[in-house]
């Protein structure tokens, strides 16, 4: 009883085997990050793959742009997109790069200074000092008050 107890031990270790003692266990992922908990409410059986989730290129986040870097899960890194063999409920940490942008984001990157007259613009905070943003949709253009 012993040797059979122990290699079924091994085999799940190291092999993803399902262990007859515990019958069909279920499995959850949760991802984490610094902004956000998702529970996936599939169940997984020890042994099953799922493609991690993947979040290319830089995004902007109030006045952030972020860039998604890999997973963790406390002992080793996956990058997005990459297989992972579920073999117990795991939570996943999103690991980013994070920038702090002095003028704002826009299109997944900083704004290197105020905009000038006559310059596109989203809010008064992106014209220049006696500026204001004004127009319509996406037709807004940094000018004097009053014009």
């Amino acid at each position: 009883m012993k040797k059979i107890i122990a290699f079924s031990l091994f085999c799940f270790m190291f092999f993803g085997c399902k262990s007859p003692e515990k019958g069909n266990k279920k499995y959850k992922i949760t991802y984490q990050s610094d902004y956000d908990t998702y529970v996936d409410n599939n169940e997984y059986s020890a042994g099953d793959t799922i493609t991690l989730p993947d979040f290319p290129g830089w995004q902007c986040s109030g006045e952030n742009v972020i860039k998604f870097l890999y997973w963790t899960d406390g002992s080793n890194t996956y990058n997005g997109g990459s297989s992972y063999v579920i073999n117990f409920n795991v939570t996943l940490q999103a690991m980013y790069d994070v920038s702090l942008c002095e003028y704002g984001c826009s299109s997944g990157a900083c704004i290197s200074s105020k905009r000038a007259l006559g310059e596109a613009c989203t809010s008064d905070d992106d014209c220049q000092s006696g500026l204001l943003c004004g127009g319509s949709g996406g037709s807004k253009k940094c000018s004097f008050p009053g014009n």
